[in-house]
């Protein structure tokens, strides 16, 4: 009799171990999902600004930025898979802006050149006034670890004028970006205002 009780409540307990388990389960699938949803959804990257950013050099190179600089993302350990950025700018269509991007390993380590080029306004609107983003963007040169992609908008058959345009790549787990962007302020084809997202997925 001892030993058929000693059993059921053997049985009892895993039961309800069992079902603990289950109860955290169901009930972290919506954080998950948030998780999920907030690394594909895109963030400000670089504030829309008429200012020019100040290229690296040969001595700047080797400071890592601090998590308040614009234009510098620091990664979550789960963010550390492929990035794209998309560029905008103002205040009208065919506006040009000159983008580099830079990586950190980590805080303390020096910047890696990724990638730099151009991007050009198409008339697809952000939702702020005279504001635009890119639907065309140009690689000049690259020395990543893995070749980035260029995703251009749509043809004008389908969307005239239009589009967003997305620069892809994998972070090959380096945790900070800076994204520098020059030949800016109004003048001639140059947008009068810059700026850039980001978002990470798997």
């Amino acid at each position: 009799m001892r030993k058929h009780m000693g059993k059921s409540i053997a049985a009892l307990i895993c039961a309800m171990a069992a079902l603990s388990l289950l109860i955290l389960w169901s009930l972290n699938l919506p954080s998950q999902a948030q998780d999920t949803y907030r690394r594909a959804s895109y963030e400000a990257f670089r504030t829309v600004t008429a200012t020019e950013d100040t290229q690296l050099t040969a001595s700047t190179q080797k400071t890592a930025p601090i998590r308040s600089d614009d234009g510098t993302v620091f990664l979550h350990w789960d963010q550390l898979g492929a990035m794209q950025i998309r560029f905008k700018g103002t205040a009208a269509e065919n506006k040009t802006l000159a983008w580099t991007l830079w990586s950190y390993k980590h805080v303390g380590s020096p910047a890696r050149f990724v990638a730099n080029g151009t991007a050009t306004t198409g008339l697809t609107e952000t939702g702020e006034t005279t504001e635009f983003y890119c639907d065309t963007i140009v690689i000049t040169a690259q020395a990543w670890t893995k070749t980035l992609a260029v995703s251009n908008g749509a043809p004008d058959a389908i969307v005239s004028g239009g589009g967003i345009a997305e620069l892809t790549f994998d972070t090959c787990e380096n945790g900070i970006f800076k994204v520098i962007i020059r030949d800016i302020g109004g003048g001639g084809a140059e947008c009068a205002k810059a700026g850039a997202d980001f978002c990470t997925f798997h």
